[in-house]
């Protein structure tokens, strides 16, 4: 174990650099979506589109049909979770981490107890329970069925008090790509008990992308020289991304480990895991970080038990303002001059909210700049850190059109070389994800996105 007073410091671009990698934002990775929602412990999901964007951004050869897929079969699904906010998990996810973050939602249940006088909370999870696995309901039916109930309470009390209480996933088609459907709401048990045996996961291979989380250039980059037994080693029991990594979707025993009892169609529900797996998996997906980091990511508190509990098997670092961060030993922390290509994000990217420092990817001159008010912006990365903000060039009421090219607005001025990597990078976003032909694929045009 690293002395206290002697930890290696992590300057801001070396802590972008290894978030990056964690992130697969560092080069493309040839990994199935199913395994990428695993590793990243699922995608900010407020609006239907982002999940599908972050993948594009992570992914060599996504196509969003990929993504559609695994909701369609229930293999990935949308529900409350991290921050109390909506987010696509992995079937194993979604049945696991939801009583993890479940003291978060109980205090939000609190702030409307006034409303829910006489109300006894467990009937009212039994009742809104039958309800809605009978077929699924929209939120304005559970209101009407418990106020039916319970007449004497608070109808908005008593609907938030369901949706706290039971575990709802929103049911297809709503977040299918290309199709639409009014949110309606079942119990995740119940979702996924009617599915059948998941598809074998489908995998896809780009020749020049890593198969694994591993940064190109640090330990662990496919075809750098790893000594046999290194974190890099290929089959090494600890090697970032590979089937034993500590920490990742595939290793075993952890919470997430694909093809394990927990799997939809399962007869039996898989344990909730420990706040410990859960650190190790978020510093395996967003490392190094600090114990507030973490807090914030998950909307919990009182994590520093855990850390303390698995500081024997975790490296500590400072970053630049003496803050103390723990990492997966031999998670990937590649040479802060890695290149970083230009990556176009969704508004409510992970990547941007997952820190309570958050200079890793946000300049301080550029802070407060990817927010109007509530509603967040689509980002740019350029050298890892934002750069710039863009939107589809057509926008209307049916959503976003990347048929007609997108706008791209700069916070300043970058060179030549760099603009045509990000023009390339943007023809890429709108062929894939706006199914427009090389040839009929509208202009990048550079200007404010407010104009």
């Amino acid at each position: 174990m690293v002395s206290r007073t002697t930890r290696p410091v992590l300057d801001a671009r070396a802590l972008n650099r290894a978030t990056l990698a964690r992130q697969l934002l560092l080069g493309r990775a040839g990994m199935a979506a199913r395994d990428a929602v695993g590793h990243l412990v699922g995608l900010q999901a407020q609006n239907v589109k982002p999940p599908y964007f972050q993948l594009h951004a992570r992914l060599a050869g996504f196509a969003p049909a990929e993504l559609a897929g695994l909701m369609e079969s229930r293999q990935v699904v949308r529900m409350v979770t991290l921050r109390s906010t909506l987010h696509t998990h992995t079937a194993h996810d979604a049945r696991t981490l939801r009583p993890l973050v479940q003291p978060a939602r109980d205090r939000e249940v609190n702030q409307f107890r006034k409303g829910l006088v006489g109300v006894d909370p467990a009937r009212l999870a039994d009742h809104a329970r039958a309800f809605v696995e009978d077929e699924p309901r929209t939120m304005g039916e559970i209101r009407a069925e418990l106020f039916a109930r319970w007449p004497d309470a608070d109808p908005r009390s008593l609907a938030v008090a369901a949706r706290c209480l039971l575990p709802l996933v929103q049911v297809t088609p709503r977040g299918v790509w290309g199709r639409s459907g009014q949110v309606r709401l079942t119990t995740v048990e119940h979702w996924l008990r009617e599915a059948d045996a998941p598809a074998s996961r489908a995998t896809h291979t780009a020749p020049d992308a890593p198969a694994s989380p591993a940064a190109p250039g640090s330990p662990a980059a496919p075809g750098s020289p790893a000594a046999p037994g290194s974190p890099a080693a290929p089959g090494s029991p600890a090697a970032p991304g590979s089937p034993a990594a500590p920490g990742s979707p595939a290793a075993p025993g952890s919470p997430a480990e694909p093809g394990s009892p927990a799997e939809p169609g399962s007869p039996a529900a898989p344990a909730a895991p420990s706040v410990d797996d859960a650190v190790l998996r978020y510093l395996a997906a967003f490392g190094p970080a600090s114990v507030k980091d973490m807090q914030v990511w998950a909307g919990l508190t009182r994590l520093k038990e855990a850390f303390e509990r698995l500081r024997p098997r975790l490296a500590a670092f400072s970053d630049a303002n003496g803050v103390e961060l723990f990492d997966l030993p031999d998670a990937p922390r590649p040479d802060p001059d890695t290149p970083a290509p230009p990556r176009f994000l969704p508004e409510f990217d992970n990547l941007l909210l997952s820190h309570a420092d958050r200079t890793r990817v946000i300049a301080p001159e550029v802070k407060g700049r990817t927010w109007t008010g509530n509603q967040a912006h689509r980002t740019l990365l350029v050298d890892g850190f934002v750069a710039g903000l863009w939107k589809p060039s057509t926008e209307g009421d049916a959503g976003a059109d990347l048929g007609s090219g997108i706008t791209v607005e700069l916070f300043g001025a970058v060179p030549k070389a760099t603009r045509d990597e990000i023009v390339a990078e943007a023809e890429l976003l709108v062929t894939t994800m706006g199914g427009a032909p090389a040839g009929a694929r509208g202009p990048v045009r550079f200007a404010s996105i407010h104009g």
